[in-house]
């Protein structure tokens, strides 16, 4: 089994599950923008808006690489005011587990239950914290390696990507 690929699977599945949760509990669009579904058999809310969709994917495709070259540390879900100021963070580490660290009983079992408890964490916490009003716009940020950092900015393909998912943040609106 390669680590770092099953990583990559399991975390780009929870950070897209996370980012449609964080946007529906925290406002950033309207309600009426999203479908319900179901992930680790709770249920969620899923942007349905084309930009807001191709947004995500790119940024879910750049993630999976980068677990899977074991390049990437963090990712960040930031929250913006329509001044485009910061006003809310998601801080997601990403840790991925040596082949040594894995017991074959459990593999990404307990990190598959623990992605499941933020699902529902983060329900419960928005029914507390009320959705700030001045919610705006979103964007994805990767923390890498430096020498990641360096790679991706020759690299044309994640480039391209990079350029759209940039781009959004501006156009998005309430």
């Amino acid at each position: 089994m390669e680590v770092c690929k099953v990583a990559a699977d399991i975390y780009s599945e929870f950070m897209e599950v996370a980012i449609n949760i964080i946007l529906y509990w925290r406002n950033v669009y309207p309600a009426g923008a999203f479908e319900k579904g179901k992930i680790y058999n709770i249920p969620v809310h899923i942007a349905v808006h084309p930009e807001v969709q191709s947004y995500i994917e790119n940024c879910i495709k750049i993630i999976h690489k980068l677990i899977e070259n074991n390049e990437v540390e963090q990712v960040v879900i930031c929250i913006f005011d329509r001044t485009l100021k910061p006003i809310e963070q998601f801080i997601f580490d990403i840790k991925i587990p040596t082949i040594h660290t894995l017991d074959e009983n459990n593999c990404f079992l307990d990190v598959e239950l623990a992605l499941r408890s933020f699902c529902l964490k983060i329900a419960t916490f928005s029914g507390i914290i009320e959705p700030d009003p001045l919610a705006f716009c979103f964007a994805v940020q990767l923390h890498t390696k430096e020498s990641t950092g360096a790679a991706l900015a020759f690299n044309e393909d994640v480039a391209d990507e990079f350029k759209h998912a940039r781009t959004l943040c501006l156009g998005c609106s309430t």
